[in-house]
């Protein structure tokens, strides 16, 4: 179905009533340019005058009236005054409330505009409350600790900051916000609100935890802003890509199915071992690769009927056509980085990750191999690099020494990048609740990085910087925690 995308996109940085903020017109920029090639209609202001902005909010206002999803950005300045919110335009006068009031962009205004629209879907994404303009005025000018808003029906309003934070306007091209949601809102088939989440995350990254984007929502509806052609690609059904939509059947896959989703093992265990895999051939591909998923479901629940598909899959799936025995390891593979809607997961299912990807030796196998890479290609930047793709990944172990001779890592170089950092959230904790030091062998280390890097053991080389001995501790303190590739790292 057609989407008609109506976004008016505000950039302000050059104040007279304050310093130049840095970043906010390239962020009208970038954002704008994404938005195009998202096929938004977009119109696009920079540092502009309160009357400016008004005119674009009519123009915009006329445009809702035929589209479907609106959309308003704005990065700059922004405050509130006796609980309401006010976006600054470059010419806002501040000497006092009331001239503040009639010179800034109320967004109450704008969010009625969207609530009036035909427009059943609209979003406010704020890259605001980036420094204090008011610091030394009188105290009953306004404040730029932004007032709550209770977004209308079908709306969805993003904030780049929770209430009491100060926005980084950034080091780079763009703010740190801005820069956040550039690397997600593209993403394919990602739902508004996992998108949302995924920018919140990568925005604590990139600030060391100084800044947590806050959203609130009366989204009544699903939204991608890059829908998906990726099942039509994959050449599965929508229904098995998204197998919360897998239709009940009563086939002889359809029961092992039914049996495997009671999360039971007397139930799982019997159904699978009973499974004729030559009756088995009668079934579509689809069903297949849905058992598949399941398959994998279940030895992640250490279902031990499972163990010899992960071992000898070849041996048991020998009954089927090529085809068909692709689409169970097609499914189980899918099942380690894709949920139950067909979305890319934040944290894999890695509970029997290195044994299902053991079958990679095998190269009659390589082609569902091949599958997942391409699956997972869209979302390359969160990996170092993407898993079964063949590609060796070197981490270098740096360490100190103790006195008893335990050696406690202080940094993993990744291509001449340090991927460890002070994690903020141990810091202060005393007690029950302070984060233990882990200590490892040189296998566990190597287990364990595997797991954090989500590369399996044939892809990965850990190095150490001294002779490791049987018997010797490697520490991992508590305070470090890995970060997660960035595109602003390296890669390999």
């Amino acid at each position: 179905m057609e989407r008609n995308l109506a976004a008016l996109v505000i950039g302000n940085s050059s104040y007279v009533f304050a310093d130049p903020l840095r970043n906010p017109t390239n962020d009208a920029e970038d954002v704008s340019a994404k938005l195009v090639s998202l096929g938004f209609s977009v119109i696009t202001l920079t540092n502009a005058t309160s009357q400016q902005m008004e005119e674009a909010l009519r123009k915009f206002d006329q445009a809702l009236q035929a589209s479907s999803v609106g959309l308003v950005f704005f990065a700059g300045h922004a405050f509130q005054i006796d609980g309401k919110n006010y976006l600054a335009a470059v010419d806002t006068k501040i000497d006092d409330e009331l001239r503040v009031k009639y010179s800034a962009l109320d967004l109450d205004f704008i969010l009625d505009v969207m609530k009036r629209a035909a427009a059943p879907t609209g979003f406010v994404i704020l890259d605001a409350c980036r420094n204090n303009p008011f610091a030394g005025r009188p105290r009953s000018v306004a404040s730029n600790e932004l007032a709550p808003v209770y977004a209308p029906k079908g709306t969805l309003v993003a904030f780049s900051t929770s209430p009491g934070q100060i926005a980084s306007d950034g080091t780079g091209r763009n703010g740190s916000y801005t820069e956040a949601l550039l690397q997600h809102i593209d993403t394919p088939n990602l739902l508004i609100e996992t998108m949302f989440k995924r920018v919140r995350s990568t925005l604590e990254s990139i600030t060391g935890g100084r800044q947590t984007s806050w959203e609130h929502t009366s989204l009544t509806g699903d939204f991608r802003f890059r829908p998906s052609i990726i099942p039509i690609l994959h050449g599965y059904a929508s229904w098995a890509i998204a197998d919360s939509l897998a239709p009940h059947s009563s086939t002889v896959v359809g029961v092992v199915i039914e049996a495997f989703k009671s999360y039971n093992w007397y139930r799982q265990n019997p159904a699978l071992d009973g499974l004729s895999m030559e009756e088995a051939r009668s079934c579509s591909t689809d069903e297949l690769f849905v058992l598949g998923r399941n398959i994998y479901q279940a030895a992640c629940g250490y279902a031990n009927s499972t163990d010899r598909i992960l071992t000898d899959f070849l041996e048991v799936t020998a009954p089927l056509a090529g085809l068909q025995s692709k689409a169970i390891l097609d499914g189980m593979l899918y099942e380690v980085f894709f949920d139950s809607e067909g979305q890319h997961r934040d944290e894999p299912k890695l509970q029997r990750f290195n044994e299902l990807f053991k079958l990679q030796a095998n190269s009659a196998l390589s082609s569902s191999f091949a599958f997942v890479q391409g699956c997972l290609a869209p979302f390359a930047d969160w990996y170092f690099e993407i898993p079964g793709s063949g590609r060796e990944v070197v981490l270098s172990v740096h360490t100190s020494v103790d006195e008893s001779g335990a050696h406690a890592i202080s940094a993993i170089w990744w291509d001449s990048v340090n991927i460890l950092r002070n994690d903020p959230e141990a810091q202060g904790r005393s007690g029950w609740f302070a984060p233990r030091d882990r200590v490892f062998t040189y296998a566990e280390l190597r287990q364990f990085l595997s797991e954090r890097t989500v590369l399996p053991l044939q892809q990965l080389k850990v190095e150490l910087e001294f002779p490791y001995t049987t018997g010797t501790k490697i520490i991992w303190p508590a305070a470090l925690e890995m970060q997660k590739p960035t595109p602003s790292m390296p890669s390999l």
